[in-house]
């Protein structure tokens, strides 16, 4: 056994195989090269806690792309190398480097809002570098190794979106807009169509923003799992359809609640077969919320049904 198969550090009862130290130095090099070809946020990293420490190691050596192992021009190189490589200021560096690295995202996309803005679809860059460049992820993974570091993170725990999201948040997006096609004449000062225009402006104000939010959120789930099963959207869309079940006792109270006049009183003469004539007056026409959609938009009734019942309020 030759001097450049087992390196002899620190006296002859401590020894450590050169390819240990190939490996390690390589572990280094390999991870800086690959982050600064990677671009952000990668390269930010690296040149914040890594670059510096491979421009030392040059000294002593040349890192080798095809194997990743670093080549040592002598045996005592490789062991000025390892001394430096368990210096405490570059293990913390490295730490560093991967803590901020598992906090770090990738945008995979944006999914656009109808009322404005779009959700940006984020993921740990972990998982993003894992499916998109595994000899990069590769590289780094084994500089975690060499210095113990637990990266990369655990994944949360897995979550599913519930099977019958959808089809709720279907039922009610299709009744906001068959409301939002009833006709609408904000010159017409008839109490109908006031009422109308009400009633459209309650249910968009109420339901068309969230309905839209739980789209996006189904079109971001379905794009994260494609890097990653922890996906955070079937929280937040529990949240978003608990925030329209909540809206949703609120309409219910709109709607069955108060009462509102549809047509006024009138008075009408009409002329008698003696030919006198007589005054006749017709009371105010007047009742809920929900009489009135019943009377004046039937057909809108049973879809306000429907989408209520999706929310798990029952009306009438």
């Amino acid at each position: 056994m030759n001097l450049f198969t087992v390196l002899f550090i620190a006296g002859a009862k401590d020894t450590i195989p050169l390819a240990d130290m190939q490996r390690a130095a390589g572990a280094l090099a390999g991870a800086n090269k690959a982050c600064i070809e990677l671009g952000e946020p990668y390269s930010r990293l690296a040149e914040k806690y890594l670059d510096r420490h491979t421009v030392v190691l040059a000294n002593w050596g040349e890192y080798l792309p095809a194997s990743g192992l670093y080549s040592f021009k002598t045996t005592g190189t490789a062991k000025a190398a390892k001394e430096y490589m368990e210096k405490p200021v570059v293990k913390t560096d490295v730490y560093n480097f991967f803590n901020e690295l598992s906090l770090a995202q990738r945008v995979l996309g944006e999914i656009p809002l109808v009322s404005g803005g779009a959700i940006k679809v984020k993921v740990g860059a972990h998982w993003h570098l894992m499916k998109e460049n595994p000899k990069a992820y590769s590289l780094i993974k084994t500089l975690a190794e060499i210095y113990g570091v637990n990266w990369p993170p655990p994944a949360g725990p897995g979550t599913v979106m519930p099977a019958d999201y959808l089809t709720r948040v279907r039922a009610v997006k299709d009744w906001v807009q068959a409301v939002d096609a009833i006709p609408f004449n904000p010159m017409d000062t008839t109490y109908v169509n006031i009422l109308t225009g009400d009633f459209k402006a309650r249910v968009k104000t109420g339901f068309s923003v969230g309905c839209d939010i739980l789209f996006s959120y189904f079109s971001a789930d379905s794009l994260y799992r494609t890097y990653a099963n922890d996906s955070p959207y079937p929280i937040m869309a529990g949240a978003m359809m608990d925030s329209l079940s909540s809206e949703a006792l609120k309409f219910k109270e709109y709607l069955t609640v108060a009462r509102y006049v549809f047509e006024p009183a009138t008075d009408t003469m009409i002329t008698n077969p003696d030919g006198t004539q007589t005054w006749i007056r017709r009371p105010e026409k007047k009742g809920t919320m929900w009489e009135f959609i019943s009377t004046y938009h039937p057909d809108i009734a049973p879809r306000t049904s429907a989408a209520m019942k999706a929310l798990g309020v029952t009306v009438p």
